[in-house]
């Protein structure tokens, strides 16, 4: 699977990366749409994967900073889909989409 464009919750680094806990990728700004975001914050980020020079980076479309809940939020998100994912492969033909319950009243952000 090849993916053009990215959306990415992830804390803001010294060299203007992004890292979401699992890995970090250059963020190249060419129309300044992170003014107001500093390092240490966290952030969305969207925008097209791009390679130059042998360096893959995001070239940034849309940035907006975001409470560091969503982070954690959105790791939640994802251990529910590869949940649901596993599940799917081993027991059931009901697509993943289908079974995914994410019960956001009870989330308990750590």
């Amino acid at each position: 699977m090849r993916a053009n464009r990215v959306n990415i919750v992830g804390t803001i680094t010294a060299d203007r990366s992004i890292d979401d806990g699992t890995a970090s990728i250059a963020l190249k700004d060419f129309e300044n749409r992170m003014a107001g975001i500093r390092e240490g914050e966290t952030a969305v980020v969207i925008g097209k994967v791009r390679e130059q020079d042998g360096q893959r980076f995001i070239s940034v479309e849309i940035a907006k900073k975001v409470p560091e809940e969503y982070l954690k939020l959105r790791k939640l998100e994802w251990r529910a889909l590869q949940t649901a994912r596993e599940a799917e492969e081993t027991e059931s033909t009901q697509p993943a989409s289908e079974r995914l319950e994410l019960d956001i009243e009870n989330i308990q952000l750590d």
